[in-house]
């Protein structure tokens, strides 16, 4: 009998998800990042000013759950730009984060200095897009971000433009990232994807999920690497400072990631033009962008 009773639990032991992914909360005394938000239609975008991001999308089942995980994070969640500089990686606050993070295999990150954020410009028009600014100065090394977010309502993407500026006396290797821990539609799990005309990695859902939906990391500016595996995967690539050029299979729990790297002289630039798409894969990834003739500064 006792045989019987430990062989029965040793079998519901090996099929309860013992490592089911759950967010690591902040204590309760932490200050989460200011953030703005951009209420389009059909997408609603929180902008952290530790450049981390959470982004609704109305045409969802259910509008209210976000795109990226944490999904019931309601300020901003896994989804972020990161710079390496030498063997220091600037990251968003995840830790911080109300909603909590899964962001643990990053490994040691220095937060920005967040030095401003501005709220929401702009009438979600063609001819004047909503806009917020983000200013974050990289610890001493004497870079500073300056981030740009636009949207357009009815698009079912916002686009960026992101400038590390060099105020310092050095030359600087730097390494740009943009990734996520991606949600799609309502469901945790997806098919890493790379859309093929605009190398842009991101998932799209399961087989039998109707109607397909997909989220992408979009290069408008060309990108040196790029990966579409497990979630983990992706902030440990990033943690190390190189991704993998790999597209994973089956159906995971997966995020998506893009790399651009520079070197900046004194008084210099380096900039990254960027778009993250939610649901049908949208035309601005049929262009084949390889070059950005002159460099954007």
């Amino acid at each position: 009998m006792m045989n019987r009773i430990l062989v029965s639990l040793v079998a519901l032991l090996l099929a309860a998800p013992l490592f089911a992914k759950q967010p690591v909360m902040p204590a309760a005394a932490t200050a989460a990042p200011a953030f703005s938000t951009i209420n389009g239609v059909p997408l609603r975008v929180n902008v952290g000013a530790d450049n981390s991001y959470q982004i609704f999308n109305s045409n969802t089942p259910s509008g209210s759950l976000g795109q990226i995980y944490p999904t019931n994070a309601a300020q901003t969640a896994d989804m972020g730009w990161f710079v390496r500089v030498g063997t220091t990686l600037y990251a968003p606050r995840f830790g911080e984060h109300p909603g909590g993070t899964a962001t643990g295999s990053l490994g040691a990150t220095t937060p920005y200095f967040e030095a401003s954020l501005t709220p929401t410009n702009g009438a979600g028009t063609s001819a004047s897009p909503y806009s917020v600014t983000v200013v974050a100065n990289l610890g001493q090394s004497g870079l500073v971000a300056t981030k740009t977010i636009t949207y357009v309502n009815g698009e079912n993407y916002f686009s960026e433009r992101f400038r590390v500026r060099n105020t310092g006396g050095n030359t600087e290797q730097v390494t740009i990232f943009l990734g996520s821990d991606i949600y799609l539609a309502n469901s945790d799990s997806g098919v890493p994807f790379r859309e093929p005309t605009s190398g842009s990695p991101g998932g799209r859902t399961c087989a039998g999920v109707t109607p397909e939906y997909t989220i992408l990391h979009i290069p408008l500016t060309p990108a040196n690497r790029y990966t579409a595996v497990g979630y983990s995967s992706v902030w440990s690539q990033i943690g190390g400072g190189q991704l993998d050029n790999t597209v994973g299979t089956g159906c995971i729990d997966n995020g998506a990631a893009l790399q651009w790297n520079f070197e900046v002289a004194p008084g210099g630039s380096a900039t990254v033009l960027s778009a993250t798409s939610f649901g049908a894969v949208p035309p601005i990834t049929q262009f084949n962008i390889t070059d950005v003739n002159p460099a954007q500064v």
